[in-house]
């Protein structure tokens, strides 16, 4: 229960609250769950970026940067709470009034999207070029961040700046640790669920961007197909 909650909070709950504000400060121009979720969540990645990039130059430790991300993420995300809480009313208020409006062909394309997420999740196979796995392994077995060659073992001699610059195996690891989960676990069943409802919410915001609307609900069959 306690993994379960950690995980929708930091892979769910906060990017939904953050991108709230990227909602608030375009004037409500851009009302819909798919730009709020992918622009909080590019936003909770820099955010990550940015705390850790000093840290892992200093030779900070893993459990270091998840303690901190832990205190980062809460404040975080209560703040964009209070400052977005109506705009977060709202858009789940917009979002609600849509869905009941969906007619058969909307339904089918929600089906079409769930089900693509299940077999992008459970049947794809990874590529034999994804250190990601490896690198995290690794970190964790010498106990520091980009200082190793996941495969060899051989010391660089110095932090991987290539690796170190763009951390997202640290922020997988940071979570994996927080949630109290295995890293495969993390990356082959939790995240890639997230990052497709990432990947749609762009989508999804690329069709209101390209079909707009006339205030009569026209060009909405466009989108549609635009989605599909």
């Amino acid at each position: 229960m306690k993994t379960g909650l950690i995980l929708i909070y930091n892979l769910g709950l906060l990017p939904l609250v953050v991108g709230a504000i990227w909602v608030r400060l375009t004037a409500k121009r851009n009302k819909s769950l798919g730009f709020t979720f992918a622009a909080g969540f590019a936003t909770v990645l820099a955010a990550f970026l940015c705390m850790t990039l000093p840290m892992i130059h200093a030779g900070s430790s893993v459990g270091d940067i998840a303690h901190r991300w832990r205190v980062a993420s809460l404040v975080l995300g209560l703040v964009s709470t209070l400052v977005c809480v109506k705009t977060l009313f709202e858009l789940l208020a917009d979002w609600i009034k849509e869905r009941r409006a969906y007619d058969l062909k909307q339904w089918g394309l929600v089906l079409l999207t769930l089900t693509t997420i299940i077999l992008s999740v459970f049947f794809t196979i990874p590529t034999a070029e994804d250190y990601t796995l490896p690198i995290i392994q690794t970190n964790r077995a010498t106990a520091t961040i980009y200082e190793y060659n996941p495969y060899t073992g051989e010391a660089y001699g110095q932090i991987l700046a290539e690796k170190a610059n763009s951390p997202l195996e640290v922020y997988y690891d940071v979570l994996a640790t927080w949630a109290g989960i295995e890293p495969l676990m993390l990356l082959r069943r939790i995240l890639p669920v997230f990052l497709l409802v990432f990947f749609f919410g762009v989508v999804d915001y690329l069709s209101c961007v390209l079909f707009l609307e006339d205030g009569k609900g026209n060009r909405k069959k466009e989108r549609d197909y635009f989605k599909l």
